[in-house]
């Protein structure tokens, strides 16, 4: 409540035992409510691996099975709260098939990877895919003449909650990286949920996390009237990641 009132500029809340992330993200929503234009929230999960660096997962935590628009939507927020670490946003489209499937799951990607290249024109965005592709630009290329995602893809949008969970779970065990998150993404405030398991170090983290996202939420309050609960602004203004800067999508498309 301090943060919709505008008391606070951030929240850390914990999921209890006895409260699931999703529970809690429920009482977080009713009181903040989200972005305009869309239908749920989304959480993100940064990996950071040694002489890998970054990768980002979503959506590990809210949405089940998203159809084609919620998986659009979620890979487009994904995107810009990466962007606001002034790292550039590659994103992979993953499913179990490569490049045209038109059937299940690999038509679902397909399609939400249309709509974000639609929402999005700036970014750096292809599928369906498999992760060899997606990690490497050879195996891609092989595939795919042409493509506007280039090197090794870093923001992973997986097309169900069980895929994007098991994924970065198992990146996180084999890797021996350092996880960051869950990050809130789609809530019209900064507002980050940890897990009651959540260590100190972790605590620290998450601290900066809602730090970067409260800036991100100030700003865009200054260069765009009515904020993300604009439809205008929370769908046509997003991230630069050069300066972390929001922008319009036509200035970032002549970027």
């Amino acid at each position: 409540m301090m943060v919709k009132l505008g008391d606070a500029d951030a929240m850390i809340g914990g999921a209890t035992r006895r409260y699931s992330y999703r529970g809690e993200l429920s009482r977080v929503k009713n009181i903040l409510g989200l972005q305009a234009g869309l239908k749920d929230a989304a959480a993100l999960e940064m990996l950071v691996m040694p002489n890998r660096g970054a990768y980002f997962f979503t959506d590990t935590m809210v949405a089940k099975d998203p159809d084609a628009k919620t998986l659009a939507a979620t890979a487009v927020l994904a995107s810009d709260a990466v962007a606001r670490y002034e790292i550039q946003p590659r994103v992979a489209m993953l499913s179990h098939t490569n490049f045209g499937s038109d059937e299940g799951t690999g038509a679902k990607v397909a399609e939400a990877t249309q709509m974000v290249k639609e929402m999005a024109p700036y970014l750096e965005v292809d599928g369906e895919m498999q992760p060899s592709a997606a990690l490497d630009e050879a195996v891609r290329e092989s595939l795919l003449l042409e493509s506007s995602l280039t090197g090794n893809a870093n923001v992973l949008v997986l097309p169900n909650l069980d895929a994007a969970t098991i994924s970065c779970n198992l990146v996180k065990e084999l890797s021996n990286g350092m996880q960051v998150g869950p990050i809130s993404l789609g809530l019209n405030g900064s507002v980050q949920l940890v897990a009651s398991s959540i260590t100190t170090r972790g605590l620290l983290n998450m601290t900066a996390v809602a730090a970067v996202e409260a800036h991100a939420f100030q700003s865009m309050a200054e260069v765009c009237d009515g904020g993300l609960e604009s439809v205008e602004c929370s769908q046509h203004t997003h991230t630069d990641w050069n300066s972390g800067e929001w922008k319009s999508v036509d200035e970032l498309v002549g970027n």
